[in-house]
């Protein structure tokens, strides 16, 4: 039979602990993203939190659900939301659209540039999630 010393078994108990506490905030964090969009009603909403296919455990906000929509992310995911500067690709039925820039707790942030699948470039700001100031339309032969 194997003893540990007090210090020893003290210091398993804390970090224990310290790893259930950080579980239930990271099941927090997720739950403070709503509305998901995870049922058929949500598409044509105003706006929802959408399941990324990759990386997973994230959500990143769609201010325009479409059904069978997907999306990946190429940055990091802080509290199951893109953090940071990456590119997003959305994919529905019959289009896509790629996207570069950064976001704020699952929301853009910033300076974005929107390519849409029919050639169009939009440029413009994002101020938490939603179009700010003039926007550039251009289309790209």
């Amino acid at each position: 039979m194997m003893k540990i010393s007090p210090a020893c078994a003290g210091a398993l108990l804390f970090a224990l602990l310290s790893t259930f506490a950080a579980n239930l905030a990271a099941e927090r964090d997720a739950a403070a993203l709503t509305p998901k969009c995870d049922t058929p009603t949500r598409v044509g909403d105003r706006g929802c939190y959408l399941a990324l296919a990759a990386p997973p455990d994230c959500y990143v906000w769609n201010p325009r659900p479409q059904t069978d929509e997907t999306a990946t992310w190429s940055g990091r995911c802080k509290n199951h939301a893109p953090d940071g500067a990456g590119v997003v690709t959305w994919r529905w039925p019959g289009g896509s659209a790629t996207d570069e820039g950064a976001y704020v707790a699952g929301k853009r942030h910033g300076p974005w540039v929107l390519r849409h699948g029919n050639g169009t470039v939009s440029e413009g700001e994002y101020r938490d999630g939603d179009m700010h100031g003039v926007w550039q339309l251009r289309k790209v032969e």
